[in-house]
């Protein structure tokens, strides 16, 4: 039996997927009505997320919804980081 994150993981996996590749949709469709009823509560908001999505915004909302998000660049630095480049710098 798969965990409920793996599970989670798959469902976005497979919106992304149909939103890439049109004759994907129909295979993902089925996957997405099963799951609208399952017991684990984040399998289910995902599939009912997804699933409204596409039936209340255009395909080009959807698909900038859906889009690949770029990385994120974080240029702070930690307070220990810091004590240690200040450290280093002292020898």
């Amino acid at each position: 039996n798969v965990d409920t994150k793996t599970r989670a993981i798959l469902i976005s996996t497979y919106a992304k997927l149909a939103n890439l590749y049109e004759e994907c949709r129909p295979l993902v469709a089925p996957v997405f009505a099963r799951s609208k009823n399952s017991s684990d509560v984040e399998v289910q908001q995902r599939c009912v997320e997804y699933a409204s999505i596409r039936e209340a915004f255009s395909p080009e909302t959807v698909e900038d919804l859906l889009r690949e998000m770029p990385p994120f660049e974080d240029k702070r630095r930690s307070a220990l980081e810091l004590r240690l480049l200040e450290t280093e710098g002292e020898d």
